[in-house]
């Protein structure tokens, strides 16, 4: 049988995705959580089944499907002799648990038995989980595996058949033992011989039998009297009222339940409103800023203005200066004319002795008052030059900020802005607008609880008076109505219990005086039976005799059948002790060659006084151990059918040098194996044997 293609449609956390697997090695990885064990788990399910049980962890309820799609269930496609099936299950019980059909055809195979009866496989669930699956973390096979196995090679060896449970033969004969056992033969005898003596002293007591019919007739008529006196049909009425009670009551506690959530509820209420009016902004502050800004905002506008105005005074102020200064150049123009003038009179009036004096003093004259205009012209101009430079600071002065408008920009910078006030000004608003309507709410709310208040206590006085009349109380506590609860209960049991045992006595009574009576009646009947329990006390002591004969010979049969079956294996011990061998030398890499498995399977390493249990061995050499174990006992269990190999996880305790040898091995079988890995350790070793196999990622 090999596993051809997984597709889990509903399942875990498993995504409805197909996965596909070839002959040989096949390694599903993947990290931890990725849905390796869940798969595995699929596996399972899909060959055997997958129902709910009561235990607390139930695997049905842990791997319900993630995905909330209502499908659980799956695909599975498989080989076996040399045919192929497609196998359907849907473990919600909805539709058909599951459909077997056969490839190409596509025909429907007959599986009342289960998938693996159906395609001729002798692998059961038990035998699956003992040998072929290897689970996460222990390769140590569970105890069923050493019957399994004492029932095939009893059966092998005696009939061929494997359908006999040698097992259970000796569990029924063992219960149809304990069965004799238990019978009370012994008693019956005992009580047979006792009943032949009070016959004989009945016999000569039918004097005083009639003494004792008349007095139990008295008693009876009085426990009649009784009996009429006790009122059953009132008991009963009251438990019927205090029934109704109950409910009315228990309306009542989940109207208070209702009452204290509305509360509850209120108070969250007040609570919302008080934190919502702490936290709103201070309208007054609010406005108070705004008027401050705006303060401070004109002030600053004044002093923009009285800056402005000193500019442009300054500038006009030093563009007048500058123009004086401009125009005095005008002067220059004439003084240097002057000057050239003179100059040239006077070069003109020296060239002779006989020029006239006024002419010199005219071109001195002339001279002079052109020097005087020239240091007219630079006195002005030095002037203004000054007067320009006054200007230009004056100017410069004027376009600097003044202390005040630092000031002032200064504290307009550290005032919020205006959309920010506005903002603050709009959560106010916002903000009591919510505490207004919580307000309201609250009011409704309130309004409400007061009359459920009145209400409820109108209802509690009601039920109280209605309690008081069965039983005294004093509060409507769940003390006090479990106490009335508790008396009512109490006087009906009694009640009840004492018109039982009058009903019983009085029915003991009339057997009694129709047994008394019969008796006196036919006093002959007396020999009769004591004749006839004569008769019966020889037929139990043969019975008896017969069954402790029969107990005696099962016992017999129980401890042949048990010496047998350990004769059975020690004949095929040897067997099995060679292919455990041969399985731990390859998976031990030689350390242990030589093993031994007695009657209840417990594998020990050496012989004699040597030998040592396989489970006193290190982790990894007992799991290597244990698993020689499993594919020795499937190997011999399971001969000619190809069963595929799972690992979940299994080798984890194993070193590179053993797993390497390991891995060799398992594929030197030519089954299908499907190794479930959350390492790249297998891979690794496989790809350095240059052993092929196919990986498939989760």
């Amino acid at each position: 049988m090999k596993i051809t293609k997984l597709h889990p449609t509903g399942f875990g956390r498993l995504p409805d995705k197909e996965y596909t697997f070839s002959e040989g090695i096949n390694v599903i990885a993947g990290p931890n959580e990725a849905g390796k064990t869940t798969l595995r788990q699929f596996l399972t399910a899909m060959l055997f089944g997958w129902e709910k049980s009561r235990a607390k962890a139930d695997p049905y309820k842990r791997y319900k499907p993630w995905s909330g799609t209502g499908a659980y269930g799956g695909v599975m496609e498989l080989t076996a002799e040399g045919k192929e099936y497609r196998v359907e299950r849907d473990f919600t019980g909805e539709g058909p648990a599951l459909t077997v059909r056969q490839y190409p055809s596509m025909r429907e195979v007959p599986a009342p038995e289960g998938l693996l009866p159906a395609i001729g496989s002798r692998l059961t669930r038990a035998g699956y989980e003992n040998t072929v699956m290897v689970p996460q973390g222990s390769a140590a096979p569970e105890g069923d595996l050493a019957q399994l196995y004492a029932n095939y090679i009893a059966n092998m060896s005696r009939s061929k058949d494997r359908g006999i449970d040698v097992a259970e033969a000796l569990e029924t004969l063992s219960s149809r033992r304990k069965i004799l056992e238990k019978h009370k033969t012994a008693d019956s005898v005992a009580e047979l011989r006792k009943t032949v003596e009070n016959l004989k002293a009945r016999e000569a007591e039918l004097d005083r039998l009639a003494e004792e019919q008349a007095a139990l007739r008295a008693e009876k008529d009085a426990l009649a009297r009784q009996m009429e006196a006790l009122d059953s049909e009132k008991s009963a009425e009251e438990e019927r009222a205090f029934a109704e009670w109950l409910h009315s009551y228990e309306a009542y506690c989940e109207a208070v339940v209702k009452q204290e959530s509305d509360i509850a509820a209120l108070e969250e209420r007040c609570r919302q409103r008080e934190e919502l009016l702490a936290e709103l902004p201070d309208v007054d502050k609010i406005e108070e800023t705004e008027r401050r800004m705006d303060s401070l905002l004109r002030e600053r506008e004044r002093e923009d203005a009285k800056r402005e105005t000193a500019l442009a005074e300054a500038k006009a102020r030093e563009a007048r200066i500058a123009g004086r200064k401009r125009h005095t150049a005008w002067f220059w123009i004439p003084a240097l004319v002057l000057l050239a003038a003179a100059a040239v009179w006077l070069f003109l009036a020296t060239r002779t002795t006989e020029t006239p004096v006024w002419k010199i003093w005219l071109g001195i004259v002339g001279a002079t008052i052109g020097a005087v205009v020239a240091a007219g012209a630079l006195a002005i101009r030095a002037r203004c030059g000054k007067r320009l430079r006054a200007a230009a600071k004056a100017r410069e002065a004027a376009e600097a900020s003044s202390e005040r408008q630092r000031e002032l920009a200064a504290e307009i910078a550290m005032m919020p802005t205006e959309d920010a006030l506005h903002a603050e000004r709009d959560r106010a608003v916002g903000g009591k607008a919510r505490a207004e309507a919580l307000a309201e709410r609250i009011a409704e709310s309130e309004e409400a609880l007061a009359e459920s208040e009145r209400v409820l206590t109108a209802e509690r006085s009601k039920l109280l008076s209605e309690l008081s009349a069965f039983e005294p109380a004093d509060d409507l506590t769940e003390g006090a109505v479990e106490k009335v609860r508790g008396h009512i209960l109490a006087r009906s049991v009694q009640n009840k219990n004492r018109h039982a045992q009058l009903q019983a006595e009085a029915e003991r009574l009339t057997e009694r005086i129709a047994r008394l009576s019969q008796a006196l009646e036919d006093g002959d009947r007396v020999t009769g039976d004591r004749l006839e329990a004569h008769q019966r006390l020889g037929e139990a002591e043969r019975t008896l005799a017969a069954e402790q004969t029969e107990i005696a010979a099962m016992q017999l049969a129980e401890d042949t059948i048990r010496s047998i079956s350990a004769t059975i294996h020690d004949s095929f011990g040897k067997d099995l002790n060679k292919a455990v061998s041969a399985y731990a030398d390859a998976f031990t890499d030689g350390a242990y060659a030589k093993l031994s498995a007695d009657e209840n399977l417990t594998v020990r390493t050496g012989s004699g006084a040597k030998a040592t249990e396989s489970s006193l061995l290190s982790t990894g050499a007992a799991e290597q151990v244990s698993l020689a174990l499993r594919l020795a006992v499937a190997e011999k269990m399971y001969a000619g059918e190809h069963l595929p190999l799972v690992f979940d996880d299994s080798f984890v305790y194993y070193d590179n040098v053993r797993l390497r040898s390991a891995l060799a091995r398992l594929a030197a079988t030519g089954e299908q194996i499907l190794i479930f890995s959350c390492t790249d350790r297998e891979e690794t070793l496989l790809a350095e044997k240059g052993i092929p196999f196919t990986k498939v990622a989760l």
